[in-house]
């Protein structure tokens, strides 16, 4: 699982925010882009939170919540609250992540 989370890690960041270099957790993103996508959450445009939430998930070997984020479904993520992830993460994830231990 080690190198699942590492491979997530290094997974593509969402091209249309730019990363603030003094704060990798902070970012910048367009109104427009808000617009596009009628989700002004932070977690929704900061796709290496989702991918860490995938990693902490996996840590803790919830694999029916990483397989409904998979499957485009809504968990409830505290503190985050309740979470779907991008459809681009989610294709950035499958091919990394492959099968999944059995519930």
């Amino acid at each position: 699982m080690a190198q699942t989370e590492k491979r997530l890690e290094n997974a593509p960041d969402n091209p249309r925010i730019k990363r603030l270099s003094d704060n990798p957790r902070a970012f910048v993103v367009s109104s427009s882009e808000l617009f596009r996508t009628n989700n002004w959450t932070a977690f929704a445009h900061d796709w290496k939170a989702q991918y860490k939430l995938l990693q902490s998930l996996i840590h803790e070997r919830r694999f029916a919540a990483v397989r409904a984020l998979l499957q485009g479904e809504s968990i409830k993520a505290p503190p985050l609250g309740t979470v779907r992830l991008a459809p681009e993460v989610v294709a950035h994830a499958l091919p990394i992540l492959g099968a999944l231990p059995a519930p």
